[in-house]
C-alpha cells in the first residue's frame, strides 16, 4: 500500500506519506494503532490499516492510495476470511472458473453420499433444468405489436374485437 499526497492549488510534486507491504502486516483483533508499526483490523464497517506518524503538511492536498493485487487480496481475506460462503459469491456476482469447478468436483466422493443425498441433488438439477426450459409468455405489448404486424402484412386494420381478448388475459 502506497499513500502519497500532491498539492491541490500549488502543486510542488508528489510526497510519499507511507509505503507498507500489507502482506507483512498481521491482522489484529482490536483497533489499536502503535507508533512503531502499522496494524490491520477488521470491523463491521470494513478493513482498517492504522499507523502513527508525524504530519507537517499544511494546505489542501490530493490524497492517493495505491493498492497492489496482493494488498487487495489481503484486505479481502481480512474482511471475509479464507472460506467463501455461497451467498457472498451469488450476491456480488462472482463466478467460479472451470478449473475451480473441476478441482471441487474431484473432492466429491460418491461412495460417501447416501441415496437420499444423491436423489435430492438429481431433483435439484432437474428442477433447475425445467425452470430454464419454460417458455416465456409474451407481454401484452408484444402480443399487440405482433397483431399489428400481422394486420400491416395483410393490409387490414386490426379489429377491436380481436384486441379485446388480448386485454382480458392481462
Amino acid at each position: 500500500m502506497k499513500m502519497t499526497v500532491r498539492g491541490w492549488s500549488r502543486d510542488m510534486g508528489q510526497k510519499q506519506l507511507a509505503d507498507f507491504n500489507l502482506s507483512d502486516i498481521p491482522i489484529a483483533s482490536n483497533g489499536t494503532a502503535y507508533p512503531d508499526r502499522p496494524t490491520m483490523y477488521s470491523s463491521w464497517r470494513g478493513v482498517t490499516v492504522a499507523w502513527c506518524q508525524p504530519m507537517r503538511y499544511m494546505g489542501d492536498y490530493r490524497m492517493d492510495i495505491e493498492f497492489s493485487r496482493q494488498d487487495v487480496l489481503k484486505l479481502f481475506r481480512a474482511k471475509f476470511g479464507s472460506e467463501l460462503p455461497a451467498s457472498l459469491i451469488e450476491e456480488h456476482g462472482f463466478t467460479l472458473s472451470p478449473e475451480l469447478v473441476k478441482s471441487v468436483l474431484k473432492t466429491v466422493k460418491l461412495a460417501d453420499l447416501t441415496l437420499g443425498e444423491l436423489a435430492s441433488m438429481a431433483a435439484t438439477a432437474t428442477e433447475e433444468a425445467s425452470a430454464a426450459e419454460k417458455p416465456v409468455e409474451p407481454t401484452l405489448r408484444e402480443r399487440l405489436a405482433a397483431k399489428r404486424a400481422e394486420a400491416a402484412a395483410a393490409e387490414k386494420p386490426v379489429e377491436p374485437a380481436k384486441v379485446r381478448p388480448l386485454l382480458r388475459r392481462v
